[in-house]
C-alpha cells in the first residue's frame, strides 16, 4: 500500500520495521539528498558518494527491524552513513592527511606565543569570495585526517546539534568539541596556505567563515544554517 507523502517520520519509520516496502522508500526519498551530500563531503568523488547512498540505505533496511528507537531515524541513518563512508575511503587510495601540530598555534618554551595559521583573504567581490572560498574548502576536506572531517562535515555543513554528533560518532560531548575546534584549525590552515596573506595590493578583506561558505554550496537537501543546533 503507498504511503502518502504527508505521513510523519514516526509512522514511516514504524510502518517500515513491519516491513512496509512503500514506507521505507518514502524515507529514502526524505533522507538520501542529505546523505549523498555528506558522503560528498567526506569523499569528494560523485562515483563514491553514489556507492555510499545505496550501501547506506541497504544497510538500514536490513538493520531496520532492529532499530529500537533509542535516537531519532535521522540520526541513525547518519550512524550508518559515517560506517559505509569510512568503508568506502578505507577502499580507495590514501590521500595525504594533514599533520594536526603543523596546524596548532606555535608557544615558545616560556609560553609566549610565537606562531600561529596566517592570516588570508580573497580578493574580489563577495560573490566571487564565496565561490573561491566553497571550492577551496571542497578541495581541503579530503586532506583532513578522518575523524576530523567527520566532524567538521556534520558539524559546520550538516549542521548537526553536539549532543546528535555524540551519538553519531559515539563520542561524549567534550570529545566532540574538542575534534571540532581542531577540524577547524585544520580547514583554516589550509585555506590560508592556498590563499596567503591575500593580494591585489588592496589590503585584506574581512575573514569570511568557511562553515557557512561551505553551507551555502552545499545545494538542496543539506541543512544549512543554525536553526537546529541546541548546543
Amino acid at each position: 500500500m503507498d504511503q502518502p507523502p504527508d505521513k510523519g517520520p514516526q509512522e514511516l519509520v514504524d510502518a517500515a520495521r513491519g516491513g512496509d516496502g512503500a514506507a521505507f522508500c518514502e524515507l529514502v526519498r526524505r533522507h538520501q539528498r542529505r546523505i549523498y551530500a555528506l558522503a560528498l563531503r567526506m569523499g569528494g568523488e560523485d562515483a563514491l558518494a553514489q556507492d555510499v547512498v545505496q550501501d547506506t540505505f541497504l544497510a538500514a533496511w536490513r538493520a531496520l527491524p532492529g532499530f529500537r528507537g533509542d535516537s531519532a531515524f535521522e540520526t541513525w541513518i547518519y550512524r550508518i552513513a559515517i560506517h559505509e563512508s569510512r568503508r568506502a575511503l578505507r577502499r580507495r587510495r590514501p590521500v595525504a592527511d594533514v599533520d594536526l601540530e603543523e596546524v596548532l598555534p606555535k608557544f615558545a618554551p616560556n609560553g609566549h606565543f610565537v606562531a600561529g595559521m596566517e592570516s588570508w583573504a580573497v580578493d574580489g567581490d563577495r560573490a566571487v569570495q564565496g565561490r573561491q572560498l566553497a571550492d577551496a574548502i571542497a578541495e581541503a576536506l579530503p586532506r583532513l585526517p578522518e575523524r576530523y572531517r567527520e566532524a567538521f562535515v556534520l558539524r559546520d555543513v550538516e549542521d548537526l546539534s553536539m549532543q546528535e554528533m555524540s551519538e553519531v560518532l559515539d563520542l561524549t560531548v567534550p570529545a566532540v568539541k574538542t575534534r571540532i575546534h581542531r577540524a577547524r584549525l585544520m580547514v583554516r590552515a589550509l585555506l590560508a596556505e592556498r590563499f596567503g596573506d591575500g593580494g591585489g595590493g588592496g589590503g585584506a578583506v574581512p575573514q569570511p567563515d568557511p562553515a557557512a561558505a561551505l553551507q551555502s554550496d552545499a545545494g538542496p537537501g543539506t541543512r544549512t544554517g543554525s536553526s537546529r543546533r541546541s548546543g
